[in-house]
């Protein structure tokens, strides 16, 4: 059943309502995101609070696989998925004086993001450290910077309940018998660091994997998500001009994930449009 349910989502792409870029007086826009496959959750969030102590702000929108049948929470969430702990993404990012960033700042523009997540769903210590990176300079039109590193972090699957954990959901004995909650973890990331010189906006696309995920029998399909991940990573773009303007209100993870009446519902209402502003 996970297995097909994976499938469906990861080989039947489907257009996603292109509001989810915004351009002209939002500073910054969203980033745009690449068709996904059915299943797949799409949502915005404004950076200003969790970026503010490292002096940048920004937008950020990300995707994560959404319910496999009829589970009613996340796949993200499911130990036993491929997805668990997967997703992709993009940062809209403003440096001070309006420079080009450098890619350890994006690393830290992602570490400052991942704790602020971990914190959201109840983790009492929440841990993000990007080690070991490599980076090359592409040079294609413009300045573009691949950056691939391993993120030691938490998993954010824990027995806290809090506004967000509860839209996401979780499986029925979470964490499992005799795991730890918000257990250790290490991710594969990828990010792709480019500037819009004439806008002084920067665009940080990212994906992240699970770096000790096997396949076993579902090998194929983890080998599908990487492919997709990766694919999808060089097709986010920055919007045109011209959108409505970004909600002035800066949101953080806690603040704006508010309660609903069940976590599968939340789910459902959130896999078409992307809601803006809201973590």
């Amino acid at each position: 059943m996970i297995a097909a349910g994976l499938l469906a989502w990861l080989v039947i792409p489907i257009p996603h309502p292109p509001a989810i870029g915004y351009g002209g007086q939002v500073d910054p826009p969203y980033a745009v995101l690449p068709p996904l496959p059915a299943g797949w959750i799409q949502k915005t969030a404004i950076m200003d609070d969790v970026w503010k102590s490292i002096g940048f702000t920004g937008t950020n929108a990300y995707a994560f696989a959404g319910p496999a049948g009829p589970t009613g929470y996340a796949s993200r969430e499911d130990p036993a998925s491929p997805a668990y702990q997967a997703w992709l993404g993009a940062y809209v990012a403003k440096a001070p004086r309006g420079r080009m960033i450098s890619t350890d700042e994006a690393m830290r523009l992602a570490e400052a993001d991942q704790r602020a997540w971990l914190q959201a769903m109840g983790d009492p210590r929440p841990l993000a450290q990007a080690v070991r990176p490599h980076c090359r300079d592409l040079r294609l039109r413009g300045p573009v910077e691949i950056c691939i590193f391993t993120m030691r972090t938490h998993s954010d699957l824990g027995s806290t309940a809090t506004p967000l954990s509860q839209k996401l959901g979780h499986p029925p004995a979470s964490p499992p018998d005799g795991a730890p909650a918000y257990p250790l973890l290490k991710l594969c990331v990828t990010m792709r660091v480019s500037f819009d010189a004439r806008r002084r906006i920067n665009l940080v696309a990212y994906e992240a994997l699970r770096s000790n995920a096997v396949g076993g029998g579902d090998g194929h399909l983890l080998a599908n998500l990487r492919l997709l991940l990766r694919r999808s990573l060089d097709q986010v773009q920055l919007p045109l001009d011209g959108g409505p303007p970004r909600p002035a209100t800066a949101a953080s993870w806690e603040r704006s994930a508010s309660s609903s009446p069940s976590a599968s519902a939340s789910l459902q209402s959130r896999a078409g449009a992307p809601t803006v502003g809201q973590y």
